[in-house]
């Protein structure tokens, strides 16, 4: 019995190589991707321009990316991106080397729609209009992410922020504001809680 179990988990893991590696043959295609870097078979790129995504060396990847118009989105080295995280770019979201970035995360530099209210109902009106739906229309502002951060699980960091080198953004925080080097933010909105020890 747990022959067949070692068998099948065996076999399992190779099938999801051969798909990852498929993966990564068809992400090369649209995204610049450094060395050693590995995709999980249900990564997802969506983009107006080519090469308008770039991905470091050494990284573990898993979850969304998009950029519309001229947005941009670079990764560094050694990043680890985990499930169901979004990326999503109409201006510019860099994230540094050594960056872990748990599941379920939300990284946004943009406000996604316009927040006018005369816009929204001009999106109601026009609702099979794709154009109404483009992030350009709402307000964004470039997020950067330094070296060393870890962002934890059901974080959202959103348009105009700085995150600090080996900063900890604590589980659930909802980033609005810069975040200094070494500190550890948590709540909604995320306040800095303690600094570390450098």
């Amino acid at each position: 019995m747990i022959g067949n179990w070692k068998k099948m988990n065996l076999k399992k893991r190779y099938i999801n190589r051969i798909l990852c590696w498929i993966k990564k043959i068809n992400i090369k295609k649209c995204c610049i991707v450094g060395d050693n870097t590995v995709f999980d078979f249900y990564v997802s790129c969506r983009y107006d321009y080519k090469y308008s995504i770039s991905f470091g060396n050494n990284c573990v990847l898993f979850g969304n990316y998009h950029t519309q118009d001229n947005g941009i989105i670079e990764i560094g080295d050694n990043v680890t991106v985990r499930y169901n995280t979004r990326i999503g770019a109409v201006n510019h979201i860099k994230i540094g080397n050594n960056v872990i970035i748990s599941n379920n995360v939300t990284i946004y530099d943009n406000n996604n729609h316009p927040t006018s209210v005369s816009e929204r109902i001009n999106i109601c009106n026009n609702f099979f209009d794709d154009d109404v739906w483009k992030w350009k229309h709402s307000r964004s502002a470039p997020v950067v992410i330094e070296d060393n951060v870890w962002i934890g699980e059901s974080a959202t960091i959103l348009k105009g922020v700085h995150i600090g080198k080996g900063a900890i953004v604590a589980m659930g925080a909802i980033v609005t504001k810069n975040v200094p080097d070494f500190a550890i933010v948590a709540g909604n909105p995320a306040k800095i809680v303690k600094y570390l020890n450098q």
